[in-house]
C-alpha cells in the first residue's frame, strides 16, 4: 500500500512540476490587442475531423489555448455540416466566406 501511495505522490509531483514548467515557458500570452484564430481545413472523414475539433475544444476549455476555431469546409461537403450541432463554439466557413473575412 505504501508503494502505491508513494507512486501516486511521485506522479502528482511530476505533473505539478510539468505544469509549472509549461506555464513558465509558454511562449504566448493573452493580449487585448491581439486575437488568434486556428483554421482547420480537412478532406478527412467527419469522424476524424470531429476528433481533432474535440481536441482543440478540450485544450481551449483547459485554458491552454484561447484561440477562435474556424473550420474551413467546402459548401458541397454535407458530412461536416452536422458539426455546428455538436460544436456550437466552432465557426464553419466556406472558402469564399473565409477570404472575405481575411480581407476585412
Amino acid at each position: 500500500m505504501d508503494l502505491v501511495v508513494g507512486a501516486l505522490a511521485a506522479w502528482g509531483l511530476l505533473m505539478l512540476l510539468w505544469t509549472l514548467l509549461g506555464l513558465c515557458l509558454l511562449p504566448l500570452s493573452r493580449r487585448k490587442d491581439l486575437s488568434l484564430t486556428v483554421v482547420v481545413k480537412s478532406q478527412a472523414e467527419p469522424m476524424m475531423l470531429e476528433r481533432y475539433i474535440k481536441g482543440l475544444l478540450w485544450l481551449r476549455d483547459l485554458g491552454l489555448i484561447w484561440w477562435r476555431i474556424v473550420l474551413l469546409t467546402d459548401t458541397k461537403d454535407v458530412g461536416t455540416r452536422h458539426l455546428p450541432d455538436c460544436f456550437g463554439q466552432v465557426e464553419i466557413m466556406s472558402p469564399e466566406e473565409f477570404s472575405n473575412w481575411v480581407e476585412e
